[in-house]
């Protein structure tokens, strides 16, 4: 995994790290609440949390992913971060990139591990033939309910 320098020299960045804090905390207890009905000790999950680069390659496109949560529970989570000022519309061209990065990290990790892809995103998304490129929807009123 390649990872980012941080931009320390703006306070947007301070935002971008409590909001992906956030952002893990609850994907943790939404995978937490799913699986606890199957097996009570999945409730303490290990995972490691980055940015990554998807580097380009002979006929593969390259990219970058937001944040990853590499779970011990043998889930990869490919958190995209969409700010708008509404619903997040995906668009053929969006949708087409989320299936090739789903790929990729397949390809990279193998059948031991399943990827989800996951908006997190200010409004919700708007339902369209390509919203469903998205596993889990992650919204601002969901990280900060009580």
């Amino acid at each position: 995994m390649s990872y980012f320098q941080p931009n320390t020299g703006s306070f947007g960045f301070v935002w971008l790290i409590i909001i992906l804090f956030l952002a893990k905390t609850l994907l943790l207890s939404i995978y937490v609440a799913e699986f606890n009905n199957i097996n009570p000790d999945w409730a303490s999950v290990i995972s490691r949390e980055s940015s990554w680069n998807l580097p380009s390659e002979p006929n593969k496109r390259g990219g970058q992913i937001d944040l990853m949560i590499d779970r011990d529970d043998r889930f990869i989570c490919m958190c995209g971060m969409k700010f708008t000022r509404g619903e997040f519309e995906v668009k053929k061209e969006y949708g087409t990139t989320l299936l090739g990065r789903a790929e990729r990290v397949q390809e990279l990790v193998g059948n031991k591990k399943t990827v989800m892809s996951v908006l997190v995103t200010t409004y919700g998304l708007k339902r369209n033939e390509y919203a469903s490129r998205f596993d889990r929807v992650v919204t601002l009123e969901d990280l900060f309910q009580k």
